[in-house]
C-alpha cells in the first residue's frame, strides 16, 4: 500500500501514479484540494482493488470520532478496536472482507475527541452506532471493548446488525476478577499522575518472557504506555474494567 501524506495540493496527482501502479492507497486529509480532483481519483480507484481515504470526522456523542474507511459497495462492515489499541490493530480483521470496510477510533484514541464524562459500555455502544449509522452498516467486528460494544448494541436491538465476530471480548455479563481491577487501579492513577514507569512496567509483565527484550516488544510497550497517557484514559482505566456489556442475561 501507499500513503499519501504529501503536501495537499500534490495529494491527487501522488494518489493517481500509486492507483496506476495498481497500489492500495491510503490519502491523508485533506482527500484533495477540490470535488474534481476527489471524484478523478475516485473513478481510476474504481478499477482497481482498493482505495483507502483519512475522513474527517464523524460526529460522536462525545465529540468527533476519526473514521478510515476502505472499499466500496455493499455489504458495510465496522470494525471496532479495543481499549488502548487502534485502527490498525483491527485491519488484520477485514482481510478477504468484501464491500465497504469502516475502521474508526473510540474516545480518547487516535485523533478521536478525549471524553471525560465516564467510560461504560454505553458510552462506547452509542459511538460505535454514531459510526455504523453514518455508514449504513449492517456487519461489525469487535475485538475486546470493541466486541464488549457490540454486545451491549445487540442487548438493546437483537436485530441491529445481520452479521456480527466477537473476537476476545474483554468481558460479557461479569466483571473482571479482582487482580485484573486492581492491575487496571493502578495503571488508573499513574496514567492520572503522568507517570509511565508503572504502566510500561505492567505492560511488560504482560508479554510472554521470550520476546520482552526484543526491539518490536519494546517498541509495542512504548507505543501503548503513551497511549494510555493521553487525554481521557486515566478515566477508561478506571472505570471500564469494572462495566460489563450484557448486565442481565436473561433479557
Amino acid at each position: 500500500a501507499v500513503y499519501v501524506a504529501t503536501p495537499h495540493a500534490f495529494h491527487a496527482e501522488h494518489a493517481r501514479l500509486a492507483l496506476e501502479a495498481g497500489k492500495p492507497v491510503l490519502v491523508e486529509k485533506a482527500f484533495t484540494r477540490n470535488a474534481v480532483e476527489a471524484r478523478a481519483v475516485l473513478d481510476l480507484a474504481r478499477d482497481g482493488e482498493d482505495v483507502f481515504l483519512v475522513m474527517e470526522f464523524v460526529d460522536g456523542p462525545s465529540g468527533p470520532l476519526e473514521v478510515v474507511r476502505s472499499g466500496r459497495g455493499e455489504p458495510v462492515t465496522v470494525f471496532a478496536h479495543g481499549m488502548g489499541a487502534s485502527v490498525p490493530s483491527t485491519r488484520p480483521y477485514a482481510s478477504g472482507v468484501s464491500g465497504t470496510r469502516v475502521f474508526f477510533h473510540f474516545r480518547s484514541h487516535g485523533r478521536s475527541a478525549p471524553a471525560f464524562d465516564g467510560w461504560d459500555y454505553d458510552h462506547t455502544a452509542d459511538e460505535l452506532l454514531a459510526v455504523a449509522d453514518a455508514y449504513g452498516a449492517t456487519r461489525a467486528l469487535g475485538v475486546s471493548m470493541g466486541a464488549g460494544s457490540i454486545l451491549r448494541i445487540l442487548q438493546r436491538d437483537p436485530s441491529r446488525f445481520e452479521r456480527v465476530v466477537l473476537v476476545i471480548p474483554a468481558v460479557i455479563d461479569s466483571p473482571r476478577n479482582s487482580e485484573g481491577l486492581e492491575r487496571y487501579s493502578a495503571m488508573a492513577e499513574a496514567s492520572a499522575r503522568g507517570d509511565a514507569g508503572p504502566i510500561r512496567a505492567q505492560l511488560e509483565a504482560e508479554l510472554p518472557e521470550a520476546v520482552r527484550g526484543d526491539d518490536a516488544a519494546r517498541a509495542w510497550v512504548e507505543q501503548q504506555t503513551q497511549v494510555f497517557l493521553g487525554p481521557g484514559m486515566a478515566e477508561a482505566l478506571r472505570d471500564l474494567p469494572h462495566a460489563v456489556p450484557v448486565p442481565d442475561v436473561e433479557r
